[in-house]
C-alpha cells in the first residue's frame, strides 16, 4: 500500500489547526480568569477601605455624643499624638475639622501621604438645641477629597443651649 502524500498533509494540518484553537481558548479563558481576579481584588480593597471608613466614623461620633457634643474634645482625642496642620483654625474655634489617614487608616499630622481623610462638620441650631456632626469619609488624591466611601450624620440634643423665646408682657 502506498500513502498518499496529499492525505497525510491534510491531517497534519487539521491536527495544527486543533492545537492552534485549543490554544487560543486557553489563552482567552486565561484573560477572563485573570481579568475576575483583578476586580475581585479591586472590590476586596473598595469593601476594607468601606469597612474601615465606617468603623472611624463610628468611633468618632460616638465620641464626639460622649464629649456632650464639643468637637475641640473630640480633636483632642485624636490629636494627641499628631498636630493639627498650622493653616487651620484651632480645633476650640473650629465648626469643621478634617482628619488625614494613611493606607492603613493611620491617622497623620497634614495631608502629605494621606490616602484617605475624614472631614468634620459641626452645625449648631441655638434654637431648637440641636447639633449636627456631618462625617463623610473619602479616599484622598491629589491634595483633595475624590471618591466619598462613607458618610453619616450624628444629631445631638442639648437643653442648655436652647435661646429661651422672649417674654411678651401683654401675655399671662
Amino acid at each position: 500500500m502506498q500513502r498518499h502524500p496529499v492525505r497525510h498533509f491534510s491531517q497534519s494540518a487539521l491536527f495544527l489547526m486543533e492545537l492552534i484553537l485549543a490554544a487560543a481558548f486557553l489563552s482567552l479563558s486565561s484573560v477572563v480568569c485573570i481579568r475576575l481576579y483583578l476586580y475581585a481584588h479591586t472590590l476586596s480593597a473598595a469593601s476594607l477601605a468601606r469597612t474601615q471608613a465606617v468603623r472611624e466614623s463610628q468611633n468618632i461620633g460616638s465620641s464626639w455624643l460622649s464629649s456632650d457634643g464639643s468637637l475641640a474634645d473630640t480633636l483632642a482625642l485624636y490629636l494627641e499624638t499628631t498636630n493639627p496642620v498650622e493653616d487651620r483654625m484651632v480645633p476650640e474655634e473650629a465648626d469643621s475639622f478634617v482628619l488625614y489617614y494613611n493606607s492603613d487608616w493611620e491617622l497623620l499630622p497634614s495631608s502629605q501621604d494621606a490616602a484617605f481623610c475624614i472631614e468634620l462638620s459641626l452645625k449648631k441650631n441655638s434654637g431648637t438645641g440641636i447639633s449636627t456632626l456631618l462625617l463623610s469619609a473619602s479616599e484622598w488624591k491629589d491634595n483633595a477629597p475624590q471618591t466619598s466611601c462613607y458618610s453619616i450624620e450624628f444629631k445631638r440634643y442639648d437643653a442648655a443651649s436652647v435661646k429661651a423665646a422672649p417674654k411678651d408682657s401683654d401675655h399671662v
